[in-house]
């Protein structure tokens, strides 16, 4: 099953589909938002609060744990193929 988020801003609405994403831009994106964030999702999330942030912070979470998701689950899937 293909992940998807859509996103509905004052400027318009965008729809991400993560299954069409190349491994390497789910990567670059994942490694711009520790940088930006400076750290990774796991820590990140563990120190978030909801009251705390504003609708940008809340939308990057949301990419950003999909974007992590999708790379597990692509690395889950690679597993399961050299096993076999």
């Amino acid at each position: 099953m293909s992940r998807k988020l859509l996103i509905e801003t004052s400027e318009g609405t965008r729809e991400i589909h993560y299954g069409a994403l190349s491994s390497g831009e789910i990567t670059r994106r994942i490694s711009e938002y520790e940088k930006r964030y400076g750290s990774s999702f796991v820590q990140f999330s563990k120190h978030l609060s909801c009251d705390q942030i504003g609708p940008q912070e809340m939308t990057d979470v949301m990419d950003w744990e999909c974007l992590e998701t999708e790379r597990a689950s692509r690395q889950n899937v690679s597993y399961v193929k050299h096993v076999e």
